[in-house]
């Protein structure tokens, strides 16, 4: 049992005071109090205990208790309060007020959640408040070891480099371990891009392990990585342990840039001498001229420890300036490494080349470092057929380069073509390629004759497209132009080209014009209404009408009534020769197509030719029931 005396005279309790910190059993006078207030003495305050203490189930959830038994005080206790922290600074400190328990038992709960959920060996001091307000510390203070043991952590790369197993052993924490992660990350990138790896525990050795795939690490460059493991305690605390450094190898090798062929422009690319510990997966070669965002990469070919490419200048439009190249190397274990780099600059005489057709329809033609002064031409001819195809063309010349452009379809066979590059009509240099016959086919835009008028017409895969709805992308209302031949029983529509004339056939419709005695009149017109149905005479009902002149509408052949069963087969059928009384029949697909895309005061001329136009007269169909198939209704 200690006892605290009072006494009333500064100077006698001053020389106690003393004493005791000498080391006599009287009791100090607390240097701190829990509220920073000064502790005067006061007693006899006399102990049995003063100790913490946590059962299984306390410490998973983050708390201790602390007791003190057989306190007493000769002039009673009003209040007795514990300070509890673990930091030296104490600056997780946290006071508790004890609860009575019973005579002189005096207990506080302790929660590591009121002193910032840190682990660590926590100590406890206790001040007494006396009825008469007076403060007394215990002497000595309580302890409780709150801490976690870290074990130790090791990494393990295997020796084929494509898997580290990471082991945690020996770790412990009050309360228990939860669980247990691996954090790693590349040492250059930072923690920031770590990856997460869940560890297993081996019960009978208390052990936590993972084991990864090198390849499962999204960093994809070999070198220096770091790995910790993360413990998560039942009580709620997370600790991110000490590092653990593992190296991935990068790989080695010989790069060497030589000239392949000279008339083609080639080079070969060639990585030799390659090692890597987890092998080689896939040897890639990074070309680039003025900045890596418009490299080029090339897969090369071969096995073992030497893989080449060979690449054309002609990929980088045939330029004569510096070249960077890289040889990178997937390895095994999925990490991709810079073997070696190296540049060159293509040094060639009379250099001819043909780029990449533009849209399947040009390809341009240069030649660079010309030897000689003068005037330039190219001739271009396919092999077969004896030259039947050759072309000449003159070239505007820049210094030591000059270059043409001419269209595929200026070629009459595909496969083997000869281009020659003439100074002066005089032959400096001549090289073959291949065009395939695809290449020779028509696509795009070209203007063309038709009737001694030229138009502007689209061609995919070597076919004249006949409906440009899609490609000019018409709306609605659109400024077009609308011929009629009536000899023909033809309707073309046409579309500006930019700031020219209407020249650009977008689509044509068979079409019923009036009969002979009943005529549709020739000369121009413009539209003026239109109308979802109109009567016509019988009465009967057309769809999608469009007002020409007069009585003279486009509209859909007319039935019997406002219903899409009302037609005449007999009537229908007709479609493509004259057959009204001068309306300009049409099938309900076509009369809407100018109902919708056809504007108001549209320009119509109807006219007489032999010429069916320039997207010619499509065919018509023939029914046996009593409706349109081409009525959208329908559908």
């Amino acid at each position: 049992m200690m006892r605290v005396k009072k006494f009333f005279r500064q100077g006698i309790y001053a020389l106690l005071l003393a004493l005791f910190l000498a080391g006599t059993s009287i009791p100090a006078r607390a240097s701190e109090d829990i509220e920073a207030a000064e502790v005067s003495p006061q007693g006899p305050l006399t102990y049995t205990s003063f100790k913490a203490s946590a059962s299984p189930k306390q410490l998973a959830k983050g708390k201790f208790v602390v007791e003190v038994r057989g306190l007493s005080c000769d002039s009673g206790i009003k209040q007795v309060r514990m300070q509890v922290y673990s930091k030296t600074d104490k600056s997780n400190s946290h006071t508790y007020t004890a609860e009575k328990k019973s005579s002189g038992r005096y207990r506080v709960a302790v929660n590591i959640a009121n002193h910032k959920m840190q682990l660590g060996k926590y100590k406890i001091k206790v001040v007494v408040t006396d009825k008469d307000g007076e403060k007394i510390a215990l002497p000595e203070l309580a302890t409780y070891d709150f801490s976690l043991n870290k074990g130790t952590t090791s990494v393990k790369l295997n020796k084929a480099e494509k898997k580290v197993t990471m082991r945690l052993s020996g770790a412990s924490v009050p309360g228990g371990i939860e669980k247990v992660e691996f954090y790693v990350h590349a040492k250059k990138t930072g923690a920031k891009e770590s990856d997460v790896f869940a560890a297993v525990l081996d019960k009978k050795t208390g052990e936590y392990t993972a084991v990864t795939k090198i390849s499962k690490l999204s960093s994809s460059f070999p070198g220096t990585y770091v790995a910790r493991a993360k413990v998560y305690a039942a009580c709620g605390v997370t600790k991110l342990l000490d590092e653990q450094e593992f190296v991935v190898s990068g790989c080695d090798g010989k790069l060497s840039v030589k000239l392949a062929d000279e008339d083609a422009g080639t080079y070969r690319l060639k990585v030799s001498s390659l090692a890597s510990p987890s092998g080689i997966e896939k040897v890639q070669f990074k070309v680039w001229r003025d900045s890596k965002k418009n490299a080029v990469f090339y897969d090369a070919k071969g096995s073992g420890d030497s893989r080449s490419f060979t690449m054309k200048l002609t990929d980088f439009d045939g330029s004569l300036g510096k070249y960077s190249v890289q040889a990178i190397v997937t390895m095994g274990n999925g990490k991709v490494s810079t073997v070696a780099s190296d540049t060159f600059r293509p040094e060639l005489t009379d250099y001819l080349y043909m780029l990449k057709p533009e849209k399947n329809i040009t390809r341009k033609i240069c030649i660079k470092n010309i030897s000689r002064k003068g005037n330039i031409t190219f001739a271009v001819w396919s092999d077969k057929n004896g030259k039947d195809d050759l072309t000449s063309y003159k070239a505007v010349r820049k210094g030591d380069t000059a270059k043409i452009t001419f269209k595929n379809s200026a070629l009459k066979h595909a496969g083997k073509v000869y281009i020659a590059a003439y100074v002066n009509g005089k032959e400096i240099k001549t090289i073959s390629v291949k065009i395939p016959a695809s290449d020779l086919e028509k696509n795009g835009w070209y203007y063309e004759k038709y009737n001694g008028k030229v138009y502007k017409f689209y061609y995919k895969n070597g076919s004249r497209v006949k409906n440009l709805t899609k490609i000019l992308n018409i709306g609605n209302s659109e400024d077009l132009y609308i011929e009629v031949n009536r000899r023909c029983c033809t309707v073309t529509v046409f579309a500006r080209d930019g700031k020219k004339d209407y020249i650009i056939p977008v689509i044509s419709f068979a079409c019923s014009v009036g009969k002979a005695s009943t005529p549709t009149p020739r000369g121009t017109y413009y539209t003026d209404r239109k109308h979802r149905w109109k009567v016509l005479m019988g009465p009967s009902y057309g769809q999608y009408a469009t007002h020409v002149m007069g009585g003279v509408y486009f509209h859909s052949v007319a039935g019997s009534s406002r219903s899409v069963h009302n037609l005449r087969a007999s009537d229908y059928n007709r479609l493509g020769s004259p057959a009204s009384h001068g309306c300009i029949r049409l099938c309900v697909r076509d009369a809407k197509w100018i109902y919708d895309h056809c504007a108001l005061k549209t320009k119509v001329k109807i006219f007489d030719s032999s010429y069916k136009g320039p997207l010619g007269k499509p065919k018509t169909i023939k029914i046996s029931g009593n409706y349109d198939p081409t009525d959208p209704a329908l559908h």
